[in-house]
Order: C-alpha cells, then sequence, then structure tokens
C-alpha cells in the first residue's frame, strides 16, 4: 500500500506491505520525501498514485512547494501545488 504521512513540518510518501491485509509492516522511512529549499516540492512530496508500464514505475504526487514570481504558479505569497512524477528510469 502506498500512502502519506505528515510528520509536523513535511507530508511525505510512504509504503506498507502485507500478506493478508488485516496486518501491515510500513518501512520506516519516507520512500518519496520532500525536495531541497527551492525545489519543487520543498514542503511537501505526497498522495501518491504508481503505475507501473513498459518496464518503468511511475510514481505521480502532490509537490507543494514556495510560490515565488515568475514561478509555475506565479506569486501569492504562499504555496503552489502541482501534480508531478518521479520515475524509476529517465523519461
Amino acid at each position: 500500500m502506498f500512502y502519506y504521512g505528515f510528520d509536523g513540518r513535511h507530508a511525505q510518501d510512504g509504503i506498507a506491505f502485507s500478506y493478508d491485509l488485516l496486518h501491515w509492516d510500513k518501512l520506516p522511512e519516507p520512500i518519496l520525501t520532500n525536495g531541497k529549499a527551492g525545489e519543487l516540492d520543498e514542503y511537501h512530496a505526497h498522495k501518491p498514485s504508481v503505475l507501473f508500464w513498459n518496464g518503468i514505475l511511475y510514481h505521480f504526487y502532490c509537490a507543494s512547494g514556495r510560490s515565488r514570481a515568475g514561478g509555475p504558479a506565479g506569486s501569492n505569497g504562499r504555496e503552489f501545488r502541482c501534480i508531478t512524477v518521479a520515475a524509476s528510469k529517465p523519461i
């Protein structure tokens, strides 16, 4: 199961495994972390949607970062959100 969690500062994606859908073991660390300062997902990298196609794992997620003049969401003095993708191979 892909899921996201919030540590009080950043939302990030995780993964958990189950053999019976009743008992779950989650990896202790996020599988997708928020980015560095100035990056598209500097605040949050969350809300996963995962697809395996033609040998490539595509991990779509909501990226949240600082809004800035000339940026993809303009400048409203707050944050912007967009859908982005991480892939297991260069695309």
